[in-house]
């Protein structure tokens, strides 16, 4: 293995001297030199060597002892067999492929009815003023039957008309990950048309009792959910997306239902799980999680809120065990684009485009409003996760300098363009810090003479200073300066979080809402109060001890290395996105010194997210 490693790295470092990443006499080929050739960068690039050791180690060698491994095979075959002999499953599973088999006229007859059927119930309900007619269900009657009149035309099935539509197949291929053989093979099935008109005719008569859209949203989720459990990468995939624009308990409830489906793939023998040192430092930082909220100074269990962080871990063992293929890797970094696209977008129209909302309670379609309060909701939820755009800063960045792959440069400029944009109205220091930081750190990973442009930014600093206006001058210039207020309250809080640190360093103060808040006003007289210690490091010390901190630390140096490693051994684009993924973590984490960035348990979520796919490149 040794040899191999050697012969891997010096091919690796011939072909980048070969394309001119360092050449002799100049200060970005001696700074590389003295990394290359130093202590550091083979301790960061040996994962491998960590991996031998780890599986070599008596705490990995309990998941291979031969009676763990029998109870384990016999609790698979019994739970696998009786799935297997399923007779819903096995109905399930062939009425979802037959669906594909179906034209879109069928399609095209059960909606127009179901329309019918819908405006129907909507007079019957308007002839009767006890009943009360909701306009909505006459609007979505009407759409249903328009909707439908294309579909009466076409003869394409389902799967054709999935193969030759640009939308659906980006969405079918790129996103979920489906073979394109799967809907090549299906066969065309003819519906009966009365059959339709049932189907139709039962869902409009059921609006008398259920709002329509309820219905319509019904039907959507059932082929989703069946998606889910047939393919849980997709599931990964998608959540990289939505994840952020998610309210915590929605966001829980899907990694349940990603975790049941992963589970029955797992035991149908169908996906893998494996855990590694860094893995298992995760899962023990998890575990201390869990009982800093058990066992706290407030005498009781933590609320919901703090269980949902130990929720949120299990996305990270299911996000390594799914994501395995560079196909993946790379749908999982188009998805966190997409994903950071849309929380610029929402946080920037929040800031200046929701203003201009005109007052809709004058307006009495109940569909209008619950749009708008759907929108606002996302975009409050986008605010909040504004450390997503920067974990995904550098992955834009890797899109550019890409000479080949699907990328699309000028989509990635434009969502590049609007992160930034985001990121700088933000007006958060710490967040303009972590960005840079792992800009520069992605930038010297993929070529160190960018060293040069990080000199002549210093400067132009004193140029850019001058130029600007006052009030942006002295914002910008706070960074350094301990004479603004907030930052004087900063120090104060942390000082003071400080000092609880070293009162209850050995076990921490354990994790319950407005804990900290209690704690904190017994250490100070100050008018400076605070929710938590405005960093990150410090409020894992104060929650979970030293134990706690120390794991932490280890899982973060962990994950680096293993980061680094696939860095060391790979080239071109796996190498680009791979070094985009650990600068882009090491963004999360330079933020963590300046503000304790999992308050929010989502941006926890998002962490940990991007800590999967770090992990994932190795």
């Amino acid at each position: 293995m040794g040899d191999t490693e050697k012969t891997t790295s010096a091919a690796v470092d011939a072909e980048r001297v070969k394309h001119g990443s360092g050449r002799s006499g100049s200060i970005s080929a001696r700074v590389r030199d003295s990394f290359d050739c130093g202590v550091v960068r083979h301790f960061f690039t040996s994962y491998d060597v960590i991996t031998e050791k780890w599986r070599s180690s008596a705490l990995a060698g309990i998941f291979k002892k031969r009676l763990f491994l029998r109870i384990i095979a016999r609790i698979r075959r019994t739970v696998a067999a009786s799935i297997e002999r399923s007779t819903i499953l096995r109905f399930v599973s062939a009425q979802m492929k037959r669906l594909l088999s179906l034209t879109l006229s069928y399609y095209g007859t059960a909606l127009f009815f179901f329309g019918v059927y819908t405006s129907i119930i909507y007079l019957i309900c308007l002839m009767l003023p006890a009943m009360g007619a909701d306009m909505d269900s006459l609007i979505t009657g009407v759409s249903l039957m328009l909707v439908s009149l294309p579909l009466l035309l076409s003869r394409k099935t389902l799967a054709e008309a999935i193969s030759e539509s640009r939308i659906a197949r980006w969405l079918v291929f790129s996103v979920f990950g489906f073979r394109r053989e799967d809907l090549a093979s299906v066969k065309r099935s003819r519906g009966r048309a009365d059959v339709a008109f049932i189907v139709g005719m039962i869902l409009g008569f059921l609006t008398f009792y259920v709002d329509p859209l309820v219905i319509i949203s019904g039907l959507v989720a059932i082929p989703a959910l069946y998606i889910l459990f047939l393919s849980p990468e997709a599931g990964v995939v998608v959540f990289f997306t939505i994840a952020p624009l998610l309210s915590a308990e929605a966001a829980v409830k899907f990694i349940f239902i990603l975790a049941a489906s992963y589970f029955l793939k797992l035991i149908r023998g169908r996906r893998t799980f494996s855990l590694d040192a860094a893995d298992f430092l995760v899962f023990l930082f998890g575990v201390l999680l869990y009982f800093a909220g058990k066992i706290n100074y407030a005498g009781g269990d933590a609320s919901k809120g703090v269980d949902m962080y130990v929720v949120y871990i299990l996305f990270y063992f299911i996000a390594v065990n799914l994501i395995k293929s560079e196909a993946q890797r790379e749908r999982c970094r188009h998805a966190a684009a997409y994903g950071a696209a849309a929380v610029a977008v929402l946080f920037l129209a929040r800031r200046f485009a929701f203003v201009f909302i005109p007052d809709l309670s004058h307006i009495n379609s109940n569909v209008v409003k619950e749009l708008f309060s759907f929108i606002e909701q996302a975009a409050e939820n986008a605010a909040g996760c504004v450390l997503y755009l920067v974990a995904a800063l550098p992955l834009f960045t890797s899109s550019f300098l890409r000479r080949r792959g699907d990328s699309k440069p000028l989509r990635m400029f434009l969502f590049a363009a609007v992160s930034v944009a985001a990121v700088v109205y933000t007006l958060s220091r710490g967040l303009w810090l972590g960005a840079a930081g792992g800009l520069l750190l992605f930038l010297f990973i993929y070529n160190f003479k960018y060293i040069y442009g990080l000199i002549a930014f210093g400067c132009m600093v004193p140029i850019v200073m001058f130029s600007l206006p006052q009030k942006a001058a002295g914002y910008l210039a706070g960074i350094f300066s301990m004479s603004g207020s907030r930052t004087i309250g900063r120090v104060i809080v942390r000082r003071t979080s400080l000092s609880i640190l070293k009162d209850n360093w050995l076990c921490g103060v354990g994790r319950a809402d407005g804990l900290f808040s209690k704690i904190y006003s017994l250490y100070t007289n100050t008018p400076h109060f605070s929710e938590n210690s405005q960093n990150l490091y410090i409020q894992i010390g104060i929650e979970l001890g030293v134990a706690g901190l120390i794991v932490f630390f280890l899982a973060m140096l962990l994950l680096m290395i293993k980061a680094f490693t696939a860095v060391r051994f790979t080239r071109g684009g796996i190498r680009l996105n791979s070094a985009a993924s650990v600068a882009g973590f090491a963004a999360m984490l330079i933020y963590g010194m300046t503000d304790y960035i999992w308050a929010d348990p989502r941006v926890f979520l998002i962490f940990f997210m991007f800590a999967a796919f770090v992990s994932a490149y190795n």
